[in-house]
């Protein structure tokens, strides 16, 4: 038997990685397994609950709206760079000082008269996109504006949060990710998936092996469809799976006195 297996993880209970540990454990001796595969196969259930869990933004048609847009009465469209004719911000009025800030100038309508346009800055609903100015004749036209950037970056990113986890899934065996994403999301969703395995995992008291995996996603969790208690919830299916397993085996050797209890008899696998 091995000495144990010890999980950790912020974003799940202590209770769901006590139990998942002990029955990590009680899988190699009974099935004679490397600790090394037992993990690995048991992180891969773990991964596939998190990535079925987790929304694809290209399925959707939603559009946040932007957390503050902010009138900027103090700035005006003017050009510079002399006969280049360059659009900037400049403050108090359109021969005053250019206006240096950080964060991208757009104008929602090239076609019109610049000298008539509004500024406003927009600050949007996702805290990673940095906030930007738009020139427009109203706060609804930088609204729709916002709504089209936002489709943009989705039909450039979406996808990312459920390649991530396929990439890792991909890292730790020879499946492969059966997501629709481009060459660019793929390369991108493997340097957000850092999988790192030590030791040789034999089995027995000499079995060490350790598996560490880190996404550097930082919308993973609110990209999950259960919210803050999905890796919760995806530890203790792979739990429950554990234990099916486990009784199974020993059903079909003839055993039928040591069953494993279903560690959480509360939790359904999704159909």
């Amino acid at each position: 038997m091995t000495d144990g297996c010890t999980i950790t993880c912020k974003t799940a209970s202590g209770k769901s990685l006590e139990e998942l540990s002990k029955l990590i454990a009680l899988r190699t001796e009974r099935l004679k397994e490397l600790t090394k595969d037992a993990v690995v196969a048991t992180a891969i259930d773990v991964l596939v609950s998190l990535r079925a869990d987790t929304r694809d933004a290209r399925s959707g048609d939603r559009v946040n709206p932007p957390r503050r847009l902010t009138p900027r009465r103090d700035l005006f469209v003017s050009f510079r760079g002399g006969h280049a004719h360059i659009p900037c911000l400049r403050v108090g009025s359109r021969h005053g000082p250019e206006f240096h800030h950080e964060g991208s100038f757009y104008i929602a309508d090239k076609g019109c008269k610049l000298f008539d346009l509004l500024v406003f800055q927009v600050v949007p609903y996702h805290e990673r996109i940095k906030p930007y100015f738009v020139a427009a004749h109203s706060s609804s036209e930088v609204l729709k504006f916002e709504g089209e950037m936002i489709r943009r970056r989705v039909d450039r990113k979406g996808g990312l949060a459920r390649s991530a986890l396929g990439v890792a899934m991909a890292k730790l065996s020879t499946r492969n990710s059966a997501d629709d994403v481009s060459a660019r999301i793929r390369a991108l969703s493997s340097n957000l998936s850092q999988v790192t395995v030590t030791g040789g995992g034999g089995s027995g008291a000499s079995g060490d092996f350790g598996l560490y995996f880190q996404s550097e996603l930082d919308y993973g969790i609110p990209a999950l469809k259960s919210g803050d208690g999905g890796v919760d919830l995806a530890m203790q299916k792979a739990a429950n799976k554990i234990a099916g397993m486990l009784t199974h085996a020993a059903h079909k050797a003839g055993d039928f006195e040591h069953d494993v209890e279903t560690p959480f008899p509360d939790v359904r696998k999704a159909r």
